[in-house]
């Protein structure tokens, strides 16, 4: 691949990036805190969205594994093509207003006046992620342009994070609201923030679609039969290529194993990026609103040098940059538990750390994935959505869990409260057992080293029941082709 056709490809997912930036950052904390949703509530659009993700990842990956494309245009290039319609189309009304006039926040009407947007949303983020990501088995024929493509995508992963932390951060800065932290004043700061988004997205899917040729013949489909004897026969047949499908990968154990890998490093990033202003919120109070952005962007500066050492120690083996991301990552969840607002370096330092374990972990299980379905590409799509699937629902279910669990009462609420509402407190932390702040530091901290270490355990079973593709392709064509002669043999009978 030419240079600026890696850069294409590599920008090709930056409107997805700055929308899951949005939404896993932020929509917990605008729902509650701008919105007047319970958590309860914020949390369960989340898993609807999750759901609606989750779903629909596999499916288009099925359907455009099936697809020659569409609108005249290239076979996954036309699926990310529609998927940016939808996007574009439902974003900017997820972080909006209740559209429907004089509505309570608690009431039914109020929460469903975003699960339809929320769902189209799903829809088309799946669609632009799972085509842009089935394309890197396509244009890249070894490890190490896989990898390369993966650390690119990646790189702009985090550069497109940072860019979403640095403008809210600054929006939030020139916020005319009086109150330091979030409230309903700040619905239109982050209005502004969605149309930013979708605006900066389409301008770099464009270059994508310029930049990327999507390779549009069939000569992955069949192999021509071109040795000495045949070379020169005109009438020689083409022998169809193998190739995994989807059942055949379903059948496979190692697939199971990966997944688990590849669901906990997403789910320790996705953690990371959901509860990390619920955090810096409660358990860090004392810091000002603009540092939900601030902490964050942090976060993803420091996630850059994970790109390139994933690359290095990827020479060695992909696993064992993942096992470098837990180690990491578990070393910030230590610091956690000691953590204070009132030294402000520490908490700098900690997601700093946090970022370096988080976005290794992530590249490492995407690498680890490519390198899994190898020249096996023809249903690349399923397995790309059948990882995402596990991802999708596992995060959604564990934030509601999560949410579910919390308690009703935090420590700010607490002092700065009327007697009454002391004493009601005072009930709930009993019966709770403590503060909310204190429930968001156990999380980020046990919560967070546990889903790494389950992470860790899957890809070790991976190395157990790891299956070799061709021999698995040749088992398969062995008991077809019996199956195919006892057929004939009883219908001779």
């Amino acid at each position: 691949m030419q240079w600026y056709q890696k850069g294409s490809y590599a920008v090709g997912h930056i409107y997805n990036d700055v929308c899951a930036s949005m939404w896993f950052t932020y929509l917990l904390i605008f729902y509650e805190q701008v919105i007047g949703f319970s958590e309860v509530a914020s949390a369960n659009l989340l898993l609807i969205g999750q759901i609606v993700d989750g779903i629909a990842t596999p499916l288009v990956g099925y359907l455009s594994d099936r697809s020659n494309g569409f609108f005249c245009y290239s076979k996954r290039k036309s699926w990310h093509l529609l998927g940016t319609v939808l996007v574009t189309c439902s974003f900017p009304l997820v972080f909006h207003g209740i559209l429907f006039k004089n509505t309570e926040p608690g009431s039914v009407t109020a929460f469903m006046n975003y699960v339809p947007w929320i769902t189209l949303f799903q829809i088309g983020w799946a669609t632009v992620q799972i085509n842009h990501l089935s394309l890197i088995p396509e244009l890249a024929d070894s490890d190490k342009g896989k990898n390369t493509l993966n650390s690119l995508r990646f790189g702009f992963l985090i550069a497109s994070n940072i860019f979403v932390y640095i403008v809210l951060g600054l929006l939030l800065n020139q916020s005319s609201s009086e109150n330091s932290n979030l409230s309903s004043d700040d619905l239109g700061t982050f209005q502004n923030m969605a149309l930013i988004v979708c605006g900066t997205g389409l301008l770099f899917t464009g270059i994508f679609h310029i930049g990327v040729r999507e390779n549009t013949t069939k000569t992955d489909d069949t192999i021509s039969v071109n040795n000495p004897e045949t070379a020169e026969n005109v009438d020689a047949k083409p022998v169809q290529k193998r190739d995994l499908t989807a059942t055949d990968w379903l059948k496979r154990k190692d697939l199971y194993a990966i997944a688990v890998a590849y669901m906990c490093a997403r789910m320790v990033q996705n953690c990371l990026m959901v509860f990390s202003p619920v955090f810096t919120t409660y358990t860090l109070s004392n810091l000002s609103k603009e540092w939900i952005a601030i902490l964050p962007l942090v976060q993803y500066i420091a996630g850059f040098p994970a790109t390139i050492g994933v690359k290095f120690i990827s020479k060695y083996g992909t696993k064992y940059a993942y096992f470098a991301g837990v180690f990491i990552t578990i070393i910030g969840n230590i610091w956690v538990i000691f953590l204070s607002d009132e030294s402000l370096w520490q908490v700098i330092l900690v997601f700093v750390i946090f970022g370096l374990g988080a976005n290794a972990l992530v590249c490492s299980s995407l690498a680890l994935i490519s390198e899994y379905i190898g020249e096996n590409t023809g249903a690349a799509g399923f397995v790309f959505g059948f990882m995402s699937l596990c991802d999708k629902v596992v995060n959604g279910v564990g934030v509601v869990v999560i949410e579910n669990f919390g308690p009703a009462c935090s420590q700010n609420n607490y002092d700065n409260s009327t007697m009454e509402e002391v004493e009601k407190c005072g009930e709930i932390v009993m019966e709770d057992g403590y503060f909310k702040e204190d429930y968001y530091r156990d999380f980020m901290s046990y919560g967070i080293a546990v889903i790494g270490i389950v992470g860790c355990l899957g890809l070790i079973a991976y190395g157990f029941v790891e299956v070799d593709s061709q021999e698995f392709l040749d088992a398969r064509d062995k008991k077809d082709q019996a199956e195919k002669v006892g057929h004939e043999n009883k219908a001779l009978e």
